[in-house]
């Protein structure tokens, strides 16, 4: 009986532990996810139309994914967000 009750304890404590982490750390920054944050590009994807260029780059952190959008506009700026999805 005493072994079950501590087999049940270690199980939960596996159990609930996944359900509460953190995020995991991430910017705005494509690079800095990348290097100070360890994210690896799973894919990326490139839409276009006449005003502008999007990229979308999936990212990944254990069992993490991170979406980045950079909008690129010809001669002006480019424009980057990331978030979870």
């Amino acid at each position: 009986m005493l072994m079950k009750k501590i087999l049940i304890s270690i199980a939960s404590i596996f159990f609930f532990t996944n359900s509460y982490a953190e995020e995991p750390n991430h910017s705005n920054n494509l690079n800095e996810n990348i290097i100070k944050y360890y994210w690896f590009i799973e894919e990326s994807k490139i839409v276009a139309n006449d005003r502008f260029t999007t990229e979308i780059v999936t990212l990944s952190y254990g069992d993490w994914i991170l979406k980045c959008s950079i909008v690129y506009y010809p001669g002006e700026f480019e424009r980057t967000k990331c978030q979870l999805p």
